[in-house]
C-alpha cells in the first residue's frame, strides 16, 4: 500500500507521464487552476514514491492523524522536518483540493505496484519527433506498463493525439473517457489560426466536440483566443493538455483565455 494513500483519497490526482514537456503542462495546469481559486499542488512522483524506511513510521502516524483524529481543528502542532510531513502540511494548512503529480517511468512503476489511482493521466508524448524512434528504452517501458490501468474507474485520459504511441497508450483502456489534443483532425482539442510572428506564441483553441466536466455541465463545442506567453510552438501541445484539463475541472473558457492573457510570459 501506498504509505500516504490515505490523505490523498479526498483529493482530485492528476499524473502526468511523457518524455517531454510534464513540468510546463503541470505549471500551467496549476496557474489555471489557482487563478480559478482551485487550490492545487505540483509533486513529483518521487516524493510520494521514494520512501526512506526510516521516514515510513512518522508518515504513516501523520497520516492517521488526518484521517482519524481532529485536534484543535486540524493537524497536530508536533515540529518535524521530513519531506512528506512538508507535503502534509502543506495539504492540511493550504486546503490543497489537487495534486498534479509529475510521474518518471520509475515511478509509475511503483505507482502501479502500490495501486495507486489517478482522477485524470495526462500523456504529453512518448517520441522526440516524427523522424526519431521511440526517446529511449524508459519511455518504451512506459508504453508497456500500461500506465492508464492507474486511472480510477471515472478517471479521465487526456492523450497526444500527434504522438506515435497515443494508441498503445489507450490500449485495453476500459470505459475510462479519452480526450484526445493536438494538431489532427482528430483531436477533440486543436489549435488554429496560430500567430509565429513574435516570440510569443499565439493561437485559436478549438473544441471540437463537446466534452463534461467534472460538475457534469456540457461544456459544448467553440473557439478562443490563447496567447500562451510562451516561446516555441511545441508549447502548443503543452498548453492544449492544460486547456484540457482546466475544462474537465470546471474552469470556463473564458476564464481558461483571460488567465492566460493576464501572463505576459511564463517562467517556465
Amino acid at each position: 500500500m501506498f504509505v500516504g494513500e490515505k490523505i490523498f483519497e479526498e483529493i482530485n490526482k492528476i499524473g502526468i507521464i511523457g518524455a517531454k514537456g510534464k513540468t510546463t503542462t503541470a505549471k500551467l495546469i496549476m496557474d489555471l487552476l489557482n487563478r480559478n481559486k482551485m487550490r492545487s499542488i505540483h509533486l513529483k512522483g518521487s516524493q510520494l514514491f521514494d520512501v526512506d524506511d526510516k521516514e515510513k513510521p512518522e508518515f504513516e502516524e501523520a497520516a492517521g492523524i488526518m484521517n482519524n483524529t481532529d485536534v484543535g481543528g486540524g493537524l497536530r502542532a508536533t515540529p518535524r522536518t521530513n519531506k512528506f510531513q512538508q507535503i502534509i502540511d502543506k495539504i492540511h494548512n493550504d486546503k490543497i483540493q489537487i495534486a498534479i503529480i509529475e510521474l518518471s517511468t520509475s515511478d509509475l512503476e511503483k505507482a502501479i505496484t502500490n495501486k495507486f489511482q489517478f482522477d485524470s493521466i495526462i500523456h504529453t508524448n512518448t517520441y522526440i519527433s516524427e523522424k526519431k524512434s521511440i526517446s529511449n528504452d524508459k519511455n518504451l517501458e512506459m508504453i508497456k506498463k500500461r500506465p492508464l490501468r492507474l486511472l480510477s474507474k471515472n478517471g479521465t485520459a487526456i492523450i497526444n493525439i500527434d504522438d506515435k504511441s497515443h494508441m498503445q497508450i489507450v490500449e485495453g483502456i476500459g470505459n475510462n473517457i479519452v480526450v484526445p489534443y493536438g494538431f489532427s483532425s482528430k483531436a477533440t482539442l486543436t489549435a488554429s489560426s496560430i500567430e509565429t510572428s513574435s516570440p510569443i506564441v499565439k493561437f485559436t483553441c478549438c473544441l471540437q466536440r463537446g466534452i463534461t466536466n467534472k460538475n457534469n455541465i456540457e461544456v459544448e463545442a467553440m473557439e478562443f483566443p490563447v496567447n500562451t506567453g510562451m516561446e516555441g510552438t511545441y508549447n502548443i501541445q503543452n498548453a492544449l493538455a492544460a486547456i484540457a484539463q482546466a475544462l474537465l475541472l470546471g474552469v470556463s473558457p473564458e476564464t481558461i483565455s483571460s488567465s492566460f492573457s493576464e501572463r505576459k510570459k511564463y517562467s517556465l
